[in-house]
């Protein structure tokens, strides 16, 4: 879908009330972190990534510990730490796309 076309700053339509911001404007920075959209998005990955390791590594030490558990222990195990990493990861997103 095409973007929908904004009004000049200048004008009623236009956003004035929040002093210029960075409306329809990408290569400016956000009016809350001052980072450029790439910026934000390029450090979000490598934090996400950092995330994933440690995730990783958490989950295979601990499931190592309980693997002489009963099979519903380990299955209930391996499918909450297959989906709960994106859980803490939600503010990082939302800051990544703000």
């Amino acid at each position: 879908m095409p973007p929908l076309p904004t009004a000049p700053q200048g004008s009623p339509q236009g956003g004035s009330s929040q002093g210029g911001s960075s409306q329809g404007n990408g290569s400016q920075g956000s009016p809350r972190t001052g980072l450029a959209p790439a910026l934000r998005k390029a450090l979000g990955s490598m934090a996400i990534l950092a995330w994933l390791l440690a995730w990783i590594g958490g989950a295979a030490a601990l499931g190592e510990r309980i693997a002489g558990a009963p099979w519903p222990v380990l299955a209930l195990f391996y499918a909450v730490a297959g989906v709960a990493w994106v859980i803490p990861l939600r503010p990082l997103f939302r800051w990544m796309n703000g």
